[in-house]
């Protein structure tokens, strides 16, 4: 994962395709720190926005 060494890079989020789950990663001082939302009511923080996503809006019209 080469783009962990990228410095401006403070977080970063997976998102499956193929069930509802996502998977965030923010740069702490010394390592990355994981965070994984597969509830259907969950909140994700958005940091760099100061804002939050629910993971229903993500997978909203999609079939998974």
């Amino acid at each position: 994962m080469h783009y962990q060494n990228i410095e401006s890079l403070q977080e970063y989020f997976l998102v499956s395709q193929n069930k509802k789950l996502v998977e965030k990663f923010k740069r702490s001082e010394k390592n990355w720190i994981y965070t994984s939302y597969s509830n259907e009511t969950s909140e994700i923080p958005l940091d760099f926005a100061n804002s939050f996503i629910l993971l229903s809006e993500i997978y909203d019209n999609l079939e998974i």
